[in-house]
This record gives structure tokens, sequence and C-alpha cells, in this order.
């Protein structure tokens, strides 16, 4: 998917507002002049998550690693694996634990620090508790039950540290109801902001529940052209595909799959293209969703 007018804006000004505080003006110019040069160059071709790639980049090669996300990310996965046995057990008093997992899934995805920049744990907390009376279309939820009753591969492409715990519990869940299901997770290739690598996913555990490959980059999301074979052949024969969050979606969809795509409205864009308010979870395939398309860039 193209790169929208609003995410070109964005990606802008999370560029800024890591180098606000900084003092060398100059350098400070430059670098934003840089971040423009990218967005000119490339951005009327490319998605979100390859454009931020780009910026998160050229931060790298003017400032070094000046905003260390590796604690944070621990931090995160931690604060989750101390919740995951409540959740767990929630879940499994619950009428539907499959329903249920996928609501404590979008809950997690509230965990992004590309879109907020800083985590409100307050936030967190209220959508934890809550997950439960989240609405999601009922007819997506039982269309992903039957698909599951035929399927014998999915991959779950991961989104960010932290909500990968909620991942690894629906994870267990599918093969506890689906016993003939083989199950792949997809992580990103190299560091990028707070999104899970290998290293996260190791930490919480989700290499012991299934085969881990990554996305090739440290990128937010999927660029299809830089997809390691393997895992494009993956995406490729998969019965099911699971595309975890925001970023993960503007770069699959409209590309020839028909993922799941999981996520919660982090941003006014979200908001307008699903007609939700913020924070409000989507859980649908690509050929079932509800979308403003007046929100897309013309030919995609």
């Amino acid at each position: 998917m193209k790169t929208n007018a609003m995410c070109m804006s964005c990606l802008l000004k999370i560029q800024e507002n890591k180098i606000d505080a900084l003092k060398d003006e100059d350098k400070k110019r430059r670098f934003m002049h840089e971040c423009v040069k990218v967005l000119y160059e490339k951005g009327m071709e490319s998605n979100v998550a390859v454009l931020n790639m780009e910026l998160e980049q050229l931060y790298l090669q003017y400032y070094g690693d000046f905003h260390n996300y590796h604690n944070l990310k621990s931090k995160y996965n931690q604060y989750m694996l101390k919740k995951e046995e409540r959740i767990k057990a929630e879940i499994r008093c619950s009428d539907d634990p499959l329903k249920t997992s996928i609501y404590f899934c979008c809950a997690g995805n509230y965990i992004d620090f590309g879109v907020h920049g800083k985590i409100d744990d307050s936030i967190l907390e209220k959508l934890l508790e809550k997950a439960k009376e989240e609405v999601i279309n009922e007819n997506e939820i039982n269309y992903f039950k039957r698909e599951l009753s035929h399927a014998k591969s999915l991959v779950y492409i991961t989104d960010n540290c932290g909500e990968i715990v909620m991942d690894k519990i629906l994870i267990e869940i599918i093969k506890q109801l689906y016993q003939g299901i083989d199950v792949t997770i997809m992580v990103r290739g190299g560091d990028i902001i707070n999104d899970a690598t290998i290293v996260d996913a190791k930490e919480v555990g989700l290499d012991k529940k299934a085969v881990i490959v990554d996305n090739g980059l440290p990128i937010g999301g999927i660029s299809l052209e830089n997809l390691p074979e393997q895992a494009k052949g993956l995406l490729d024969e998969a019965d099911i595909i699971i595309s975890k969050g925001m970023g993960n979606f503007e770069s699959l969809y409209g590309e020839g799959y028909q993922p799941y795509y999981m996520f919660l409205c982090k941003c006014d864009l979200f908001v307008k293209r699903f007609g939700l308010k913020m924070y409000e979870a989507v859980f649908a395939r690509e050929n079932g969703m509800n979308i403003n398309e007046n929100s897309f860039v013309e030919g995609n």
C-alpha cells in the first residue's frame, strides 16, 4: 500500500520530536532536510513501513542509538509476562477462549512506541481490563474458526514487544483447539523501535510454541521485495495468515494475500479509515473489512 499524505506528515513529526531537545540546530536542520529527501524520492511508491525504516536508519547515521529501546522492550516483555497466568485463567474461564484470546491480543497492540512515543501504563491497564468487552465482528470470528478447522498451516506475523505475550497465548489456544495445524511465527529481521525480534520472541517463550522466522529487515512491517525466500514461501503457501498491527496492515493490504488483520486503531487515519473510535479493535480478513476507501491513495 502506498503511503498516505497523513502518514508522511506523521513520519516527519516523529523524527522531529526525537531531536527536539538537542542543541545543534545546524545538524538538526541537515537531518530533517535528509528526511524530507527520503520522502520526496521514495514516498510516492513505498509503503509506510519501508519509509519509516529508511528514516530510522538515517537517524542512526546522524545520532546513533540515542533512544535505547532494548531496555524498554524487555521492560514490557516482563510486564506482560507477569500478567500472563492471570489472563490465561480469564481466557480458560470464558465461554469462547479463542475469541477472548483475540480480544486480549488486540488490547496488547497498544504497546507501540512508534505511534505514541511513550506508553501510558494506565491506558494499557484499562484496555486489558476491558478486553473482553471489545466488540469484534462475529462473522469474521466464525469464518476464522471454520478456516482453522480445515487449515494445515498458519503464519503469524507479530508486531511489538510485550504484546507478543498475548500472541503466545492465542497461538497456544489455536494449537490446543486445532491440533493438526502447523504454526510459524514471523518477527522483525532487526531492531526497529520497539518491534519484536527473535531476541524478544525467545525472552517471552514464543520459540517454545512454534518455529520462528524473520522478515529479513529492521522494518516495522513487510517489504515483500526484500522478504527472504523462506519467509516469502511460507506466506505464499500458508492456509491462514494473521497480520498483527497497523504497520503490517499498511504493508500487506492489496498485495494479493487474504490475511486476518488484527490491531487497535491508534491514530487519526485508522480511526477515519475504519469508522471506529481511538483504541477500538479490528479483527477481519482483508475481503471482510469495512473500510473508508477515501482514506487510501488512489490506485491502491
